[in-house]
C-alpha cells in the first residue's frame, strides 16, 4: 500500500494558486480606480476607457500563459 500524502501538502498546493488568484484580484480592485483617473486626467477619459477595452482584449491570449502546465 503506498503512503498517501499528507493533507496539508495537498491543501496547501491547491490554497497557493488560489491565494495568488485572489491577491491579483484585489490588488486589481484596489489600483485600477487610481490608475484609470491618472490615466484619464493625462490622455482623457475616451481614451483611457478604450485602452481599457484593448487591456480586456488581451485577456484571452494571456490565458494560455497562465493555465500552462507546471512541472
Amino acid at each position: 500500500m503506498a503512503a498517501r500524502p499528507f493533507f496539508g501538502e495537498i491543501a496547501s498546493a491547491r490554497c497557493l494558486d488560489w491565494s495568488a488568484l485572489l491577491i491579483t484580484g484585489y490588488a486589481g480592485h484596489l489600483v485600477d480606480p487610481a490608475g484609470m483617473g491618472f490615466v484619464a486626467r493625462s490622455v482623457g477619459l475616451e481614451s483611457a476607457l478604450w485602452m481599457l477595452a484593448a487591456l480586456l482584449c488581451l485577456v484571452p491570449f494571456c490565458a494560455r500563459v497562465v493555465t500552462a502546465n507546471r512541472t
